[in-house]
């Protein structure tokens, strides 16, 4: 969702970091003296980068470069949320097939850092100190498999859904 806001307030010439949700619970968690621990960081996303070949780095810059030349499908941000909230999940796995870089991108952005960030729940988790704990995750990163609630549910923890 803060993609999408952030995306959508851009194209509109606002664009502000405090429009998704993400920043709505750390607000929150800051007023009520909440700890945070973040799962990653920008840094670990850029960090992906090096993990792909060179040539799936220059395809998408030039992609990025030359974004008239983009296919890309005929659904906006408002869509997306919109199939995320009516939980229409199937809409958004053909979106990601239509957009994803194949086998290696869904590797390194998708699957490697879940199963990362599965772990790093865990390890929290496992503390059992007793809080209740919630985990922000992006739509992406919950229905293309295997997700991070795959790799938890693996470990024997329930994950839930919350719109």
């Amino acid at each position: 969702m803060y993609i999408t806001s952030g995306l959508q307030e851009e194209e509109e010439g606002n664009a502000t970091f405090d429009a998704g949700v993400d920043w709505h619970y750390l607000e929150r968690a800051v007023e009520d003296g909440k700890e945070i621990e973040e799962l990653e960081g920008q840094i670990i996303s850029l960090l992906a980068l090096n993990e792909q070949s060179l040539e799936l780095q220059l395809e998408q810059l030039e992609d990025v470069m030359n974004p008239e030349d983009v296919d890309m499908p005929d659904v906006d941000g408002d869509d997306m949320v919109e199939m995320w909230l009516e939980g229409e999940e199937e809409p958004l796995i053909e979106y990601w097939e239509e957009v994803t870089y194949g086998e290696e991108y869904d590797r390194v952005y998708l699957w490697d850092r879940n199963e990362r960030n599965a772990d790093i729940i865990d390890e929290i988790l496992q503390e059992d100190d007793g809080q209740t704990y919630l985990a922000l995750i992006g739509a992406f990163h919950f229905f293309i498999e295997p997700g991070v609630h795959d790799f938890l549910e693996e470990r024997g923890y329930t994950v839930e859904r919350i719109n």
